[in-house]
Order: C-alpha cells, then sequence, then structure tokens
C-alpha cells in the first residue's frame, strides 16, 4: 500500500518538526513517526508530511516530505491526526483520522465539523472514552487500536528485587491538572512522607502550582526540572517508585502512564478522560477520584514495600504493553478491510450504472 501520513496542528497549519530525532518529541509526533516507521519496515511506501522539510528525505523506511511534494502523489491510504480538513486535495479511496485529539473543544468542532461531513472518514480512537466522545463526530466508522511500544523499552522491563526511594514523578503536560498534583503533595504526601520528593518534568507556570511559592514548593520537596529528552524521561522513571497522572477531560490515552508500566513504575490517578482505562486498580496502580484519596494513594505506594512490588510485578505485565509491530498489525488489517470495502463499493456502483 501506499500511505500518507498528514500532520496538522491546526486545521489550516501543517506541523513543522525535526522528524530525524525522537528526544524531543511527544504525543502525536513520536506516535506518528514509530506507526509510519512500523509500516515502512512491514512492505509499505510510506510518506510523512512536515511543513519544513525538503520535496523528499528518506529516514528510515519513511519518506518525509513537504506538503506540496507529499500531495501532488496518489496513495491507498490517507491518514491525519486529528483533522480531517488536511484531506482537502488528498487523492487517496481510504481516509483516516486518528484521534489523538478527536475535537473536544468547539474551535476544533468549527474548524473541522465540515471537512469531516466532505471527507466522512474512518475514525481511528486510541480509547473507549475518545469513542464515547466523539459520537458527534461524522464518520464512515470507527475502531479503537491503542498505541505501541518501542521494541529497546519493552526489551529492557525487568523485576527489581528492592524498592527504590520514594520518588514520585509528574511528566504531563502541566496543563492537566498538575495544580491537583502540587494540592495533594503539599496537603496529603508531604505531612506523612516528609522525605518523599516530587520531580516535575513540564514547563510548569506559577497557575500550574496551586498558588505555591518556590519557597512552600522547596519545603516540600518538589522540583520543578523542566521538560527533558525523552530517553532522560525513561531513565528518571526506572529510579522513581510513583508515576502520577491525575487525567484530565482532553486525556485521550496517556502513553506516559504506559511508558511507566514498561519501566516497572505504578501509577496513581484521579482516573480522568481516558486514565482510568490506562491503570488497572490495585494491580499497577490506584484510581482514586478525590485529591485527598489521590494523595493518600500515593502516600502508601510510597511507604509500603509489599503494595509496591506487588503494583511492580504487574506494571510489568501490563496488557497495553505491546509493540510497534503489533499495532502496526491492527492498523494494517483495518485498512485492508477498508479497501477491499472500498473496492466492493465501486464495483457496486459500477454495476449499478
Amino acid at each position: 500500500m501506499r500511505i500518507l501520513f498528514l500532520n496538522k496542528t491546526r486545521a489550516d497549519e501543517f506541523r513543522n518538526f525535526d522528524y530525524a530525532s525522537l528526544e524531543g518529541l511527544r504525543g502525536a509526533e513520536r506516535t506518528s513517526l514509530y506507526l509510519a516507521e512500523a509500516l515502512g519496515a512491514r512492505g509499505h511506501e510510506v510518506v510523512l508530511t512536515c511543513a519544513g522539510a525538503p520535496d523528499a528525505t528518506q529516514i528510515g523506511h519513511v519518506t518525509v516530505a513537504s506538503p506540496a511534494a507529499a500531495l501532488a502523489q496518489l496513495y491507498d491510504v490517507a491518514i491525519s491526526n486529528n483533522f480531517a480538513k488536511a484531506f482537502d486535495g488528498v487523492v487517496a479511496p481510504v481516509k483516516m483520522v486518528w484521534t489523538h485529539n478527536p475535537g473536544f473543544t468547539q474551535t476544533h468542532l468549527k474548524a473541522d465539523l465540515l471537512a469531516k461531513w466532505r471527507h466522512k472518514p474512518h475514525l481511528v480512537h486510541l480509547s473507549q472514552y475518545t469513542r464515547k466522545r466523539s459520537w458527534m463526530l461524522p464518520r464512515s466508522g470507527d475502531t479503537i487500536i491503542h498505541h505501541g511500544m518501542p521494541v529497546e523499552l519493552l526489551a529492557s522491563r525487568a523485576a527489581r528485587d528492592a524498592p527504590p526511594p520514594p520518588i514520585a514523578v509528574f511528566a504531563s503536560y502541566p496543563g492537566r491538572n498538575l495544580r491537583k498534583v502540587v494540592r495533594a503533595w503539599c496537603d496529603v504526601v508531604h505531612p506523612r512522607v516528609p522525605q518523599a520528593k516530587l520531580i516535575v518534568t513540564s514547563d510548569a507556570k506559577p497557575k500550574h502550582l496551586d498558588g505555591r511559592t518556590p519557597a512552600e514548593l522547596r519545603d516540600s520537596n518538589i522540583e520543578i526540572r523542566g521538560t527533558v529528552p525523552w530517553t532522560q524521561l525513561m531513565d528518571l522513571l526506572r529510579t522513581a517508585r510513583v508515576f502520577i497522572a491525575p487525567g484530565h477531560w482532553q486525556e485521550t490515552y496517556n502513553l506516559l502512564s504506559i511508558e511507566a508500566a514498561a519501566c516497572g513504575v505504578p501509577t496513581v490517578t484521579m482516573g480522568s478522560g481516558a486514565l482510568r482505562e490506562r491503570v488497572i486498580h490495585d494491580q499497577t496502580g490506584c484510581i482514586e477520584p478525590t485529591i485527598g484519596r489521590m494523595g493518600a494513594a500515593i502516600a502508601r505506594v510510597l511507604t509500603d514495600d509489599a503494595l509496591w512490588q506487588r503494583y511492580h510485578r504487574a506494571c510489568l505485565s501490563h496488557p497495553d504493553l505491546i509493540s510497534w509491530e503489533q499495532c502496526a498489525d491492527e492498523w494494517e488489517r483495518c485498512m485492508t478491510a477498508l479497501a477491499h470495502s472500498e473496492r466492493d463499493r465501486n464495483h457496486a456502483e459500477a454495476r449499478a450504472a
């Protein structure tokens, strides 16, 4: 198959990423390149758009091209991150929207609703949560396919004989309820476990820190490190005892919680968004719906060695720990079925004419 990946930050603007390096990429950027590479390695001809790219640059099994160069060709399948408007000018019988963020906001809906009516794409969701929230979006059908994991991360899984020191990590976007994590830490966790440390690897601003002063953060053992490269983040998780991801209504998957599981680190969450699907309560972590209960759960995981060991071993066999090769296999089956369906429809229309 000839497959085109279309990447846009907004309905009217293609993304401009340095696809030669994965270290600085997050979310849709990183997963797009992993999936494109996995499909290319299976023998498909894969082109991926990048606003700042030259006409064609080969990276691994993927051709990275400017939008103008990419859209001048014909494809069997076109895959867009979030926006159906990216399909304007694209010639491909099968069109699929990968709903990293399917358009929960009014701005997104207004910018792309007409395009979804025009193209009627097949929606590929990351979670049941995303599917339910997208009930109003025009589509020809939908499928749920989870994210994959890098081979090197899956291969490095190993059980630890002893729990790590009481270190917690928050690494999501700070707007996804970091303030609730800071409140739970300062009000519940630090008074109970004063030696514990919270490391925040996000570019947090004062509004994300629950109104706490720098001195208050230091006194509560909270360190704001800012965004770190992905490899360094995985190294940090391997030394941590708990990953904290409260969740958010825009949380459509939370890949970091599964990457933490691959490192053997349980997640404590409030279960907002898709986090309720990523964490198996009392097995790979805890789902607690209030700030106080989330704080108490964090404190338990930081201090109860037997509990941590049970969670740790369950994390290493988390059912969501699949490779990008397995993920690509699901995408390939879906694309093949859609291509056959489109061909059958065209044949039926030709016979009727």
